[in-house]
């Protein structure tokens, strides 16, 4: 039976502006925040589904005025709670610790920079310091966590620096996912290119493996693009693994207002709308057999390119972020503009 990872998205407020955050076309709205109220609802709703993990997305999710009262309330679905946050407010042992006995299990913490002044760079604030503090908080509870990376040009541009902030703070395992196009009014208004994507990976993955850092490339781009030695080296290593869940259907994104997203990097197009398209978790499993939901999915899961077909990596790959292909091929060589 096909299990699902639920994103729970409880607000749009953040308290960093990062360049190329994918939520910016939600303007970090204050006031698109999820009650309590529609929480439970949804909660009732998933429930008729195979559950594999459940994550607090946001925004910034630990600002939520009532995150506590979300922790208790997703810990009655019975799987692994997971909080994907900035880490500023675990700066607070005393939040840190009422949010463990709330019932969070798992953490990921995003790192934006290597120092106070490029914290300030890219993301409007300077916060290493809380972020730093905060780690020191869960070694000081004997917790664990992760800590993920955005391969962005400037933590290419900085990967040294980066390195030896993990050093310092006693960071041993890494995710580092790879940039995708933003989209504001559905059009790419920041897309990296893919040429400068696939180059950083070579020096990446050496300087991790010299620094004794595990770590999972999670990568928005066909794995064929990478050179052959570093792709073996990575795939027997269980370095690498794709990152959309759009491909399998095996994700349930839902949006602060209760929509079912496509993705949590495509904020503005649900693919159902709560109160009109479903209410209840029956309805949902019909909204999706719909014959046109269900060929969208089978569209997302297709052949984006003929030269897919016989690609050894597809099975791992799926072909990367379907965002790159609406605007691009990516197999041409080049990246969004």
């Amino acid at each position: 039976m096909k299990k699902y990872s639920v994103w729970f998205t409880i607000n749009r407020a953040c308290n960093l502006r990062c360049k190329w955050c994918y939520a910016q076309s939600t303007g970090f709205e204050t006031k698109k925040e999820m009650s309590l109220e529609l929480l439970d609802r949804l909660i009732d709703i998933v429930r008729e589904f195979s559950l594999k993990n459940i994550i607090l997305i946001g925004g910034e999710p630990t600002i939520h005025k009532d995150f506590f009262s979300i922790l208790d309330r997703v810990n009655q679905l019975g799987v692994n709670v997971g909080v994907v946050t900035n880490g500023i407010r675990f700066s607070d042992l005393n939040f840190l610790t009422e949010c463990y006995e709330h019932g969070m299990d798992s953490t990921t913490i995003s790192l934006k920079a290597p120092t106070d002044d490029l914290y300030k760079q890219w993301t409007g604030v300077k916060a290493l310091d809380k972020v730093s503090m905060a780690i020191e908080n869960f070694h000081k509870l004997k917790k664990d966590f992760l800590v993920s990376l955005v391969l962005s040009e400037g933590v290419y541009r900085n990967i040294e620096d980066f390195i030896y902030f993990l050093k310092e703070m006693n960071i041993t395992r890494v995710f580092l996912d790879t940039e995708r196009p933003v989209l504001l009014n559905n059009q790419p208004v920041y897309a990296p290119l893919l040429d400068e994507i696939i180059s950083g990976y070579n020096r990446v993955y050496d300087l991790f493996k010299k620094n004794e850092i595990k770590f999972i490339f999670k990568l928005s781009t066909p794995f064929c693009l990478l050179p052959k030695d570093i792709l073996k080296k990575m795939k027997a290593n269980g370095n690498i693994q794709s990152s959309c869940s759009v491909i399998g259907d095996t994700g349930l994104p839902f949006d602060t207002n209760g929509d079912l997203l496509v993705c949590n990097t495509v904020c503005s197009n649900p693919i159902a709308k709560y109160g009109i398209d479903f209410k209840t978790g029956l309805e949902l499993k019909q909204y999706k057999e719909k014959n046109n939901v269900k060929s969208f999915y089978d569209k997302m899961a297709s052949y984006p390119d003929k030269k897919c077909i016989d690609c050894p990596e597809w099975v791992f790959c799926g072909g990367g972020c379907r965002i790159f292909w609406l605007y691009e091929n990516p197999l041409l060589g080049k990246g969004v503009k």
